[in-house]
């Protein structure tokens, strides 16, 4: 019989993908413990892809709980860690960050009561500034953002209350330690503060406490794309057209920055960051966020040293995000053709079908049907496209 429940619940941008990666793959030892990573079915197969649970998580979602969803999907991962009879087992996905913990709770004491007494919930969280930073990285890979990164600082700053998907996270994270008590775990996404300065060590040692691992190196992926190849990736978007990207123009954005990840740069890449005057608004805006963390949830004051560090880390002047800075003239004109060509199989083949669940990556903004005019206004939507991104089904988080 399993012993102990591990829940990993991010968060995004936090290393969740390497953790995910080094389960799926065994990439690690552990002697004498035997550690579960269960798929959603017994009779599939022990351990599955990385972004397995992302499932589970959607149906926790406060602003639209599915409870039919929730207990079949629940009940299969329940099956199968009844019947692997592991020492440990590991349910992980970003998207539990912004579950409800109140209906997460719930799910355990009807699914899995035998482990609600023995239970660990982890998280962990980057330091407000770079978490802006990736965040914006990822909603432009996904396709569900085209502003600046000011338009993005000015979409979530004032998100702040615990159903809130914004970058303030003492509300939401007051919520889950009220729920789960000393079972809620946060560790701060900083490389000097974790074991062996590895995310991946860090989550195995919290999990093992004093017991002995050892990890191999997993398949590397989901790394900070450069200035120059995020430029390339929001262009294809741009030229695709849709306000709203479909579940396969979205997927073909994250492969087009994977396969650019795969092949190094001509010339030195350019690391995307926040400049000066918005590093110092940021600073500004979470500094009383940053105080409540370090005082409720950690030794010391990481999040606050992080977070007025980021202003000396900054560039002098905003970055330039246009691809026609970065791209030659001919590899931009066959980024657009490539765009032009491959747009109408993407929309053919997008159409009735759902996101596509392997992937644990931001979800994404709800479905709209197009509008006469939408390419006329697209450039005046930008914002509203930042808000949908942050008040959608999740944050593209």
């Amino acid at each position: 019989m399993t012993t102990k429940l591990v829940l990993h619940i991010g968060g995004f941008k936090s290393g969740s993908t390497a953790i995910q990666s080094t389960l799926a793959s065994h990439a690690y030892s552990s002697p004498g413990r035997r550690i579960l990573y269960p798929g959603l079915s017994p009779q599939e197969g022990e351990e599955k892809t990385r972004g397995q649970h992302g499932p589970l998580a959607e149906t926790l979602f406060p602003n639209k709980p599915d409870h039919a969803a929730q207990a079949e999907r629940f009940a299969r991962v329940a099956g199968h860690i009844d019947s692997a009879g592991a020492d440990i087992a590991v349910i992980s996905a970003e998207k539990f960050e912004f579950a409800d913990p109140r209906l997460l709770a719930a799910a355990i004491g009807t699914h899995l009561p035998q482990l609600s007494d023995n239970l660990q919930i982890l998280l962990y969280i980057r330091p407000h500034a770079e978490r802006v930073l990736a965040e914006f990285a990822e909603r432009v890979k996904h396709g569900f953002f085209q502003g600046s990164l000011e338009d993005l600082h000015a979409a979530t700053r004032d998100l702040t209350g615990p159903r809130q998907r914004g970058f303030f996270y003492h509300p939401r994270l007051s919520l889950w330690r009220q729920v789960f008590g000393d079972r809620f775990t946060v560790r701060p996404m900083i490389r000097a503060q974790l074991e062996q300065a590895d995310v991946v060590a860090d989550f195995f040692r919290q999990i093992l406490g004093d017991d002995d691992f050892t990890l191999q190196p997993p398949p590397r992926s989901n790394s900070s794309p450069s200035l120059e190849d995020l430029c390339a990736v929001r262009a294809f978007h741009r030229a695709c057209g849709s306000a709203t990207p479909g579940a396969l123009q979205e997927k073909t954005g994250v492969r087009l920055i994977e396969a650019l990840n795969a092949r190094p740069a001509t010339d030195p890449p350019t690391r995307l960051a926040l400049h000066r005057a918005l590093a110092e608004e940021i600073a500004a805006t979470y500094a009383e966020d940053a105080r409540a963390l370090d005082r409720d949830f950690f030794a010391g004051d990481p999040m606050q040293a992080a977070l007025a560090a980021a202003p000396g880390r900054a560039v002098d002047q905003p970055q330039v995000l246009d691809a026609a800075a970065h791209l030659a003239p001919d590899r931009l004109r066959l980024l657009d053709a490539w765009a032009e060509a491959v747009v109408p199989l993407i929309n053919g083949r997008s159409q009735g079908q759902s996101q596509d669940q392997s992937q644990d990556g931001p979800p994404a903004p709800p479905k709209r049907k197009p509008r006469k005019g939408a390419a006329k206004g697209a450039k005046a939507g930008r914002g509203r496209r930042a808000g949908r991104g942050n008040r959608a089904d999740h944050s593209g988080m």
